[in-house]
Parts: structure tokens; C-alpha cells; sequence
């Protein structure tokens, strides 16, 4: 498969604004969505890729996928929970696609957010959660 990169983050930017503690472990929630249009008609096959980097590990995680003939907008999306060790040195996200060429593919819309931690709702007096209608 041939690869193409999609988003690159400017990690200490990233981590001043995302709300996010990175100086021990941390959690957090990220939305991912890419909207492609194919130019011509082909069988193509694409993966999203999520790829990050902490001071533990680097990882690699398939967000979606799609396999099959089309000439319509192809929508690969997906939320995705991830956990982590101190400060990011990488955040990235790529396409890998076969059966076309890169010229053949058109990047549409692009929407990366990272979603904070909420915390649940206490009861002020018994300090038990709440349960949300």
C-alpha cells in the first residue's frame, strides 16, 4: 500500500491547547473523520491510520477502512479513546490506499479534534453521580 499524510499535529501546540495533563498519565477522546472523493473509477482500498508517540511507546491504530469499487464520496471516521504516558513527541495521521493512484485522490474535508475528559456530575450533598437524563 501506498501511504500519504493526512495531518501532521505541532505536538507542544497541540498539548497547551487540547486541556490535557501530559506530565504523568493521561486519557483523552479523539474524533477523526476524512472525506475523500475518488477523481475516477476504481477499485481502491484505504486505511485511516492514527499513528502517536508518547515517552512509553509508539503506536500505530487502524481508525477505518474501505475496500471496494466506487466513484462516490467515501467517508472514514471514527472516536477513538487512548491513553498515555508524559509528553507526545509524535501525532500523526496518514491514508494508505492501493488500486489508484495518490493524483486520483481528492481530500475532501478533514476533522481531527481532541474531546476533554468530563468529569461526572456530583450530587452536592451525598457527592454520589448523577445520573443524566
Amino acid at each position: 500500500m501506498k501511504n500519504m499524510l493526512v495531518y501532521q499535529a505541532n505536538v507542544d501546540h497541540f498539548m497547551a491547547q487540547c486541556g490535557w495533563r501530559f506530565d504523568k498519565s493521561w486519557f483523552g477522546r479523539f474524533d477523526v473523520s476524512l472525506w475523500i472523493k475518488p477523481l475516477l473509477k476504481c477499485n481502491v482500498g484505504l486505511e485511516l491510520i492514527f499513528i502517536i508517540e508518547d515517552q512509553s511507546r509508539r503506536r500505530a491504530i487502524l481508525l477505518d477502512q474501505y475496500n471496494a469499487f466506487s466513484s462516490q464520496e467515501i467517508l472514514l471516521t471514527r472516536s477513538i479513546p487512548l491513553s498515555g504516558k508524559g509528553s507526545l513527541k509524535d501525532l500523526k495521521i496518514k491514508l494508505h490506499y492501493q488500486g489508484c493512484e495518490q493524483s486520483e485522490i481528492v481530500l475532501d474535508h478533514f476533522h481531527f479534534k481532541p474531546i476533554p475528559k468530563v468529569e461526572p456530575k456530583l450530587d452536592f450533598y451525598t457527592k454520589r453521580r448523577v445520573k443524566e437524563a
